[in-house]
């Protein structure tokens, strides 16, 4: 393991991982060359009815391949029930951990793991002590994920060895970065969102594509396997499946065309399922947009649900993304399918606090 100390921007109660907007020189030089401001915001994780944690990344595009971030302003964050935001870390090292399913957060707000130069990383966020947890024994280790008690960590690497091929497999591995062990070799299929635990820390739910594939049309399965990678259920079709805090339902993304069957811009919903794949219902997101915005090389329809579902610790609502205009804000709804409330505000280059 590799230990390393961090300086804080302040006191941590709690932590959004975010980018702060940023108008400065360097953000007006940036408009000047062609640059559009497009901030995006995701949740990670609720540690408890008050708090939720979500990254906000600071991002200026040219272009989908063209994007320069701003990392003087990125940081930790928190954010209260009162919508009060207000930062907790800042710093290039917080703006190069670049995408919410690359993160996760321990259920007392305490520990950030994520992934960055192909291992897994914890981040104290009270003393500030950064840990490797994964060596040269994996490769390109990512989407880790804690158990619903911080006992372990799901996530997915490439193996070293030779009998392995270099195929992704599902990992588990203990906080201190002992005791890692495999659980199953994924083979061809593509897995697109960490793992989600079930409440009793015994089985996980997966999305993976059975090809490779990576794009709407090519629908993801829904896979619920135990820790052990003894069993592997195919329950349902969809995407970025959540597995709620009292074990009743399973969230996920379900993706369908925006008008004619050769259109290739899409529309989605969240829809509920038992861990059965039976029960299934939709919890009403629908947008009335007309514009879409670019996904691969596909386009979705501006306010559709997209990216990471993120339980309420009582399993009472879930914490979303909508994209508008090429920004992202975060929402909630409940599990009843009321209640759809705007968590960030419509206009997410506004910075917290300033």
């Amino acid at each position: 393991m590799i230990d390393r100390h961090l300086s804080l921007a302040g006191p941590v109660l709690l932590a959004l991982i975010g980018t702060l907007s940023c108008q400065d020189s360097s953000g007006r030089q940036l408009s000047r060359e062609g640059y559009v401001h497009a901030p995006s915001q995701e949740a990670i994780a609720w540690v408890d009815s008050d708090r939720l944690l979500f990254f906000h990344l600071d991002d200026w595009m040219a272009g989908p391949d063209a994007i320069q971030p701003s990392c003087d302003s990125s940081g930790v964050y928190q954010l209260a029930s009162t919508g009060e935001r207000r930062p907790i870390r800042i710093g290039e090292q917080i703006c190069e951990v670049r995408d919410a399913s690359g993160a996760d957060v321990s259920s007392d707000g305490r520990y950030l793991i994520y992934s960055e130069d192909g291992r897994l990383h914890r981040l104290d966020l009270q003393s500030g002590r950064q840990v490797t947890l994964t060596d040269s024994g994996v490769r390109l280790a990512q989407l880790p994920s804690w158990s619903p008690a911080d006992q372990r960590i799901a996530f997915v690497a490439r193996s070293s060895h030779s009998d392995s091929a270099g195929r992704p497999t599902l990992y588990l591995v203990n906080p201190d970065g002992t005791g890692l062990r495999q659980v199953r070799p994924l083979g061809e299929r593509y897995i697109e969102t960490s793992p989600s635990w079930s409440p009793d820390s015994r089985s996980l739910v997966i999305g993976v594509y059975p090809n490779g594939g990576r794009r709407p049309e090519t629908v993801a399965e829904i896979v619920v396997l135990d820790t052990l990678g003894q069993s592997w259920r195919v329950v349902g079709a969809g995407h970025e499946p959540s597995w709620s805090p009292t074990g009743q339902w399973i969230a996920y993304l379900s993706f369908s065309r925006a008008g004619d069957d050769t259109s290739n811009t899409w529309t989605s919903s969240i829809q509920l399922m038992k861990p059965d794949g039976t029960g299934r219902r939709e919890l009403d997101t629908t947008t009335t947009e007309q514009t879409a915005f670019g996904r691969f090389r596909d386009r979705t329809l501006n306010g559709s649900p997209f990216g990471r579902l993120v339980w309420s610790r009582d399993g009472a609502r879930l914490a979303f993304r909508r994209i508008f205009g090429g920004r992202s804000t975060m929402w909630a709804i409940e599990v009843d399918g009321t209640g759809l409330t705007q968590l960030s505000p419509g206009d997410a280059a506004s910075p917290p606090g300033r």
